[in-house]
């Protein structure tokens, strides 16, 4: 791959992978002299054809209607590209645009954003690894539903035994519902390391 050229990129090397992508990623030089990181397959089936220039070039009224007619409009992707906008430009979203969360500038183009996240995994949805970060390719994964509760910013956090995880974690860990360890906590007041451990025998022993 390095070395070839596809439209206006020119593959540089080999990008490190991501969470949540699957196949190589490479960086790559547009001919207008921006670099950026784009898959095999996209790259190949001619879907990543520039760093983004490509399609500002083509004029809002020419982008408009090739948001419809790229032929992935209705797509897990695209809808995951779009309520991404969507979000982040409602001010009155305290999650999102309330709180000052952007797109960065190359993901206002789909082909952009679909070269680099690739196919939505089944059952999967956008997430940010940061929670207070923008939506970009170095923050964003293919994640279940699972991670992206437990990356929640309203998450408790608990640190026990020199590791810190979520209640939800710990809860898993001691293989009991999580809404009955935080109630050993704070409605009975049970220490958290003796509510993990030794939950089941204090409620042997009050019976």
């Amino acid at each position: 791959m390095i070395g070839q050229r596809f439209h206006k990129l020119t593959v540089l090397s080999r990008a490190p992978e991501t969470a949540g992508n699957r196949g190589a990623r490479w960086h790559c030089k547009c001919d207008c002299g921006a670099e950026t990181i784009s898959r095999s397959d996209a790259l190949k089936n001619g879907r990543a054809k520039s760093c983004g220039c490509h399609r500002a070039e083509l004029g809002g009224k020419r982008v408009a209607e090739m948001n419809t007619t790229h032929g992935m409009y209705g797509t897990p992707e695209n809808k995951a590209w779009r309520a991404m906008h969507t979000r982040c430009r409602d001010k009155s979203d305290e999650n999102y645009g309330g709180r000052g969360i952007s797109v960065c500038e190359r993901w206002s183009d789909f082909d952009a954003f679909y070269s680099d996240m690739g196919p939505r995994p089944e059952g999967m949805t956008l997430d940010r690894i940061d929670v207070n970060g923008d939506y970009s390719p170095e923050n964003c994964r293919w994640a279940d539903r699972k991670v992206q509760a437990r990356n929640k910013r309203n998450n408790r956090f608990i640190e026990h035994g020199g590791v810190v995880a979520t209640m939800a974690e710990w809860a898993e860990k001691a293989n009991m519902p999580q809404w009955k360890l935080k109630q050993r906590i704070d409605r009975d007041g049970i220490p958290f390391h003796e509510a993990i451990v030794n939950g089941d025998r204090r409620e042997g022993a009050a019976a």
